[in-house]
């Protein structure tokens, strides 16, 4: 794993958050507003403010080094300019320089470009492609030709008109006209009010006023692909998600997968913010830590160029679309891959035979970039299950959907009906299956001291009444001897953790749950490493997991 960066970077890291840059643009502004003495009593905050910006911007200008561009030295000297503009310089110049200060206050407004230079930068390299500047230069010719020839002729003709809203006068001059032929072809509100005026004038305000109609349509036409070609680069960005569920693959045709996600995420919404009741029990107590759960945001990588149709719904707001090769490393940059903490891969049907073997490129790239997240693959044909697997390495869980679907339709004859089992089970509509880990030696040791008689065991159905009363149905539990550890950014392992399922039955002799002491209803308390549980949420079997830390966790 990677080192940790310093504080300080970090921190300046934080700078390109859209609340700070939110916070700092409407601080700007205020600074501007011209209210008298506002500014002399904000100053120490601004100093104060701008001036822990300034030090985190140069933090990471230094961390940049030979990469930085020239655009973050000129923006960072603006930055230092603004700065200096919040001092009482007045104070300190003579009168006569003391007049170039509001020029220097208004280059904080240039600062609110640093925050959509992204934007800026898309819009400068699409404005001065060739196509587009010679289709500019084809409307500006044609518009100031036009605007020249009009003029041109009444000045050759000497027709005398209202010009320039001083009433005809003898005077008007050569540009005074131009101005005018312009305005005609400007805006049909310049059209002349009457016919009460010159023939010549009448008609070149006229044919003028209908040219301009075109050339403006012309216009709007080329905005409109401007617009569009800016919205198409901000799809080429990176989403800028950390920690978040990734979806590579045919996600057109994956609306319910994603739909059923993000109603998850919905459903765990609770989980987002720590209790109150958490804080009292840890504090006074003595119980286990408050943990904040922030639920990851998705991001989809396709190959269409437009995103799905699917994502336009309100609660898809967080959902991220990217388009690009599944097996390069820049597409999977685009979808923030590196930083993924679990990643689902779907089958290509467009591939036919060979659907298996681009599932195993995408996968293989994906962990070139993350080896710690999670990836569930679907597979096409049961053969190459364990190639994937072999590919994937530790966290990969390869799904072999033909044989699944198999199964399903088989237990479905044998037991019909079964699908409203799996329905409740398996989507957002019921209950789901959730583990608990049980983290770090402390934690290890509070469930160790829970054990009675002299194999230190528990007794699993006083633990399932108890479970029950928080809403849980307690399924099962994880053994093992190692002490599960989670690492910065990462999901908790269960490499070396043993599932032990129904522990009211004895497990098969000569299991791995057999072998670290697992006996129908006795759980062996030294080893015990986690729970599972069916429950509408995660946040109940949490709860019963705090209390069996706690002492609380086994009825009488």
């Amino acid at each position: 794993m990677a080192p940790r960066q310093p504080l300080l970077l970090r921190l300046a890291g934080g700078l390109e958050t859209r609340p700070v840059k939110a916070a700092l643009s409407l601080l700007i502004l205020v600074s501007v507003l011209p209210v008298q003495g506002l500014e002399d009593e904000l100053r120490p905050y601004f100093l104060g403010i701008f001036g822990v910006e300034l030090l985190l911007r140069a933090a990471l200008l230094r961390q940049r080094g030979r990469e930085r561009s020239r655009l973050d030295v000129v923006l960072f000297a603006f930055d230092v300019i603004a700065w200096l503009s919040f001092l009482p310089l007045e104070r300190l110049l003579d009168a006569h320089a003391a007049h170039a200060l509001p020029v220097l206050r208004l280059t904080r407004l240039f600062l609110l470009l640093r925050f959509t230079r992204e934007i800026a930068i898309d819009l400068y390299a699409i404005m001065t492609r060739r196509e587009l500047l010679e289709q500019f230069g084809l409307v500006t010719l044609a518009v100031w030709g036009l605007a020249f020839g009009a003029s041109v002729l009444l000045s050759h003709l000497a027709i005398s008109h209202d010009y320039d809203g001083r009433g005809p006068v003898p005077d008007a001059t050569f540009f005074d006209r131009i101005w005018w032929s312009f305005r005609q072809l400007e805006s049909a509100d310049n059209l002349v009010a009457n016919l009460h005026v010159h023939p010549v004038v009448a008609v070149l305000s006229l044919g003028l006023t209908m040219v301009g109609v075109f050339i403006t349509s012309f216009i709007i036409g080329i905005g409109a692909n401007v617009v569009d070609q800016v919205v198409r680069a901000a799809r080429r960005r990176p989403v800028g998600y950390a920690g978040h569920a990734l979806v590579i693959g045919p996600v057109h045709e994956a609306e319910m997968l994603v739909q059923e996600f993000v109603r998850l995420y919905e459903r765990h919404r609770a989980l987002r913010s720590i209790r109150l009741s958490e804080l009292w029990v840890w504090l006074v107590r003595r119980g286990p830590p408050p943990t904040r759960h922030a639920l990851p945001r998705m991001a989809l990588l396709g190959t269409e160029d437009d995103p799905p149709a699917y994502l336009y719904a309100p609660r898809m707001r967080w959902v991220a679309y990217r388009t690009g090769d599944s097996a390069q490393p820049e597409a999977l940059g685009l979808v923030g891959a590196a930083g993924a903490k679990r990643a689902l891969i779907l089958a290509r049907p467009d591939a036919g035979p060979d659907a298996d073997a681009v599932t195993a490129m995408a996968l293989s790239s994906f962990r070139t970039q993350n080896r710690r997240g999670h990836v569930f693959v679907e597979v096409q044909e049961s053969k190459n299950r364990d190639l994937l697997q072999a590919v994937g390495g530790p966290g990969t869980y390869p799904l072999d959907m033909q044989r699944f679907l198999g199964f399903f339709l088989c237990q479905h004859l044998i037991t019909p009906g079964v699908e409203a089992l799996y329905t409740d089970l398996m989507t957002a509509d019921g209950s789901e299956f959730y583990t608990h880990i049980f983290l770090g030696e402390e934690a290890v040791r509070t469930v160790a001291a829970l054990g009675e008689g002299p194999g230190g065991e528990i007794s699993f159905s006083r633990m399932a009444r108890a479970a029950c009363q928080s809403n849980v149905i307690l399924a099962g539990v994880f053994l093992g001897d190692a002490v599960p550890e989670r690492r910065a950014g990462e999901l908790v392992s269960t490499e070396g953790l043993v599932q032990w399922l129904n522990p009211l039955l004895d497990p098969p002799e000569g299991s791995p749950a057999w072998a670290l002491g697992a006996r129908a209803g006795r759980v062996p308390a030294r080893r015990l490493r986690g729970l599972i549980g069916v429950s509408a949420t995660y946040a109940p079997l949490r709860r019963y997991g705090r209390e069996l830390l706690m002492g609380r966790g086994i009825a009488p």
